[in-house]
C-alpha cells in the first residue's frame, strides 16, 4: 500500500510542477510566457480580439468599395448584388439566409407564388427554406457575384426558389 502512495505522491508533484505557470483557456491548457503578468496576457488577448475585429471591418469595406465600382452591376441605396427569391408553393414560406461566415443572417416571408427582389453583397450563402417552424427543403448553396444570370427571363446575379411540390 505504501508504494502505491508513494506513486500518487510522485504523479501529484510531477503534474504541479508542469503546470506552474500555466492558465487555462477556452483551447486547454496554455503556457504564459516568463515574465508576463496575468493581466498584460489579458490587455494582449484584448488586443489580438480588437485587430482581428479591424480586419473583419477593412475586408467587409473592401468588399463595399468593390461593390460600388462594378459598373454591370446594379446599384441601389443598400448597394449589393440582385437576387431572386421565389415561392412557387403552395404555402408562405421564409427564405433565411446565412452566409457562411455567419456574418450576415436575413429572413424573408413569401406568400405562395411571389417573387421578391433583394440585394445581397458578393460571397456565398446558405438558403434553408422554412414555415411553420418547420424546413421544408434541404438547404442550399447560393453565390452571390458578378456573373449576371437570367431567372425567367430576369436578370439578376443569384436566385433561389421554393419548388412546387
Amino acid at each position: 500500500m505504501k508504494k502505491g502512495m508513494n506513486w500518487l505522491i510522485l504523479v501529484v508533484v510531477i503534474i504541479s510542477f508542469n503546470l506552474s505557470g500555466c492558465y487555462v483557456t477556452s483551447q486547454g491548457i496554455s503556457r504564459i510566457p516568463n515574465g508576463i503578468s496575468g493581466a498584460e496576457l489579458r490587455a494582449r488577448q484584448r488586443a489580438n480580439v480588437l485587430e482581428r475585429e479591424n480586419l473583419m471591418l477593412a475586408r467587409d469595406t473592401m468588399v463595399l468599395n468593390q461593390v460600388k465600382r462594378n459598373i454591370s452591376g446594379e446599384k441601389t441605396q443598400r448597394q449589393g448584388y440582385k437576387v431572386i427569391l421565389n415561392n412557387r408553393y403552395y404555402l408562405p414560406i421564409t427564405f433565411k439566409i446565412v452566409s457562411l461566415d455567419g456574418v450576415i443572417r436575413t429572413a424573408y416571408n413569401l406568400l405562395p407564388n411571389k417573387l421578391l427582389i433583394i440585394y445581397l453583397l458578393p460571397g456565398t450563402y446558405s438558403v434553408s427554406f422554412w414555415n411553420g417552424g418547420a424546413q421544408l427543403a434541404q438547404s442550399r448553396l447560393m453565390r452571390v457575384d458578378g456573373q449576371e444570370k437570367n431567372y425567367q427571363g430576369l436578370s439578376c446575379h443569384a436566385f433561389a426558389y421554393m419548388p412546387e411540390y
